[in-house]
């Protein structure tokens, strides 16, 4: 008898787990009167808790009527969303009679993504009686990617300050519904987006950024932004991303500066350094003079210049080397910085 009890109990507490699960997913159509716990507060009529296919990225609004369940009533101070993709408006100072509605309007804005099932809560912060009481409404939507391949960011790497032109582009793919790409992007670029080939279901762009000339800045980190527009002309999505990059000298050093780290006295130490043209033009290093104490250059081939230092006083020590590179009949001078510490007589040499 002990056996069979504690088999009828095993079989209770399961068959109770079920039904909790299945009863949850009932609240919202059981009566206040039959539900266990506190009530809800607040409601979406069913028909409005589901977007539908939302474009990503992209921007869109969503009219929604809300339901204050209690007999008294609600004030909504604000809301707090499960992402920052998505707003409401008006976003305070809400007051829902008993029993009342109020139409609201949520704001989506979302990110290059494409995914179904998306999940979107709203908290409201509600003030009932004298007391404060969260209550959350759930949204679902599927969302679609509107154009791909999208950077995050594009980093165009390192670029010469000669170059008769910076320029890059971007091949990007659309659904049918864009019509045509704008973009935006600050005033040393020129921007433009042209229509391409047009693949089987969806629409190809080429996305073109050309720097304006000279070049002066030593750094590029710019914001860019792609919109995605219909045939009227209206914002179907944005994608902002940044663009990033080194402006630098045609002609570089590597390594750009010579660490030789810990040097005994009386010891010494070499580093092969090499130059190169970033627009791929011919080279030759012409001299290369030291500035420095026990500092000597040596110039091995026509691009390759052998930093020797002769480690000499204690302490640290700061030089450098000036080389000069002939390129298309015109002289260029490179910096390499050269840094050394010297220890006592008989200290441990330690490698950066």
């Amino acid at each position: 008898m002990r056996l069979l009890f504690k088999l009828l109990a095993l079989a209770v507490i399961t068959a109770g787990a079920a039904l909790a699960g299945s009863a949850a997913a009932r609240w919202c159509n059981t009566p206040t009167s039959t539900r266990q716990g506190p009530p809800p507060i607040l409601a979406l009529a069913e028909e409005e808790s589901d977007l539908g296919d939302r474009y990503s990225p992209g921007i869109s609004t969503h009219a929604f009527r809300i339901k204050n369940l209690l007999d008294e009533e609600v004030l909504i101070e604000g809301f707090a969303t499960s992402c920052n993709c998505a707003g409401v408006k008006p976003a305070s100072g809400i007051r829902l009679a008993p029993r009342g509605e109020a139409e609201l309007s949520l704001e989506l804005s979302l990110r290059a993504l494409d995914k179904p099932g998306q999940r979107l809560g709203l908290l409201a912060k509600c003030h009932v009686g004298g007391r404060i009481v969260p209550a959350e409404v759930v949204f679902r939507y599927n969302a679609v990617a509107l154009m791909w391949p999208l950077p995050a960011a594009w980093d165009i790497g390192a670029v010469s300050r000669d170059a008769d032109e910076l320029r890059r582009t971007l091949q990007i793919d659309a659904l049918p519904r864009v019509r045509r790409l704008v973009v935006t992007a600050p005033p040393d670029w020129l921007p433009e987006a042209t229509a391409g080939n047009t693949k089987p279901g969806t629409g190809s762009f080429t996305v073109a950024l050309r720097h304006r000339r000279p070049i002066v800045t030593r750094a590029v980190d710019d914001e860019v932004v792609i919109e995605a527009r219909d045939e009227a002309g209206g914002v179907l999505g944005r994608h902002p991303f940044r663009i990033v990059g080194e402006i630098k000298n045609d002609v570089i050093a590597e390594p750009a500066s010579v660490h030789f780290g810990r040097l005994r006295r009386g010891e010494t130490a070499e580093r092969e350094v090499s130059l190169r043209s970033l627009l791929g033009q011919s080279i030759k290093v012409k001299s290369a003079a030291p500035k420095g104490a026990g500092l000597h250059v040596v110039i091995k081939g026509g691009t390759t210049a052998v930093v020797k230092q002769a480690a000499g006083a204690a302490g640290e020590h700061a030089g450098e080397v000036r080389i000069t590179v002939t390129r298309g009949g015109r002289d260029l001078e490179v910096i390499v910085p050269v840094r050394h510490h010297v220890t006592g007589e008989g200290a441990e040499r330690e490698r950066p």
